[in-house]
């Protein structure tokens, strides 16, 4: 239960971080391509804070599968 919520805690400062960094110059190539690095690590890691959530195995297919395929 715990480890699901600090999941998603550090999910969504990855996501405010991913903001951050497109909003600084949303006009740079190389700000967007690191935003959306960071909003796709904060997905996998909310994707795995719920399934934490929700009782599930880290290491279940459920989980790794869909992470492997959005690294």
């Amino acid at each position: 239960m715990i480890g699901g919520l600090i999941a998603l805690t550090i999910a969504a400062i990855g996501a405010a971080y991913a903001t951050l960094v497109i909003r600084a110059a949303p006009n740079r190539r190389d700000n967007l391509s690191f935003g959306i690095l960071a909003f796709a690590d904060a997905a996998m890691t909310a994707w795995r804070g719920l399934n934490a959530l929700a009782g599930q195995s880290l290491i279940d297919n459920a989980v790794t599968i869909p992470c492997s395929i959005a690294t």
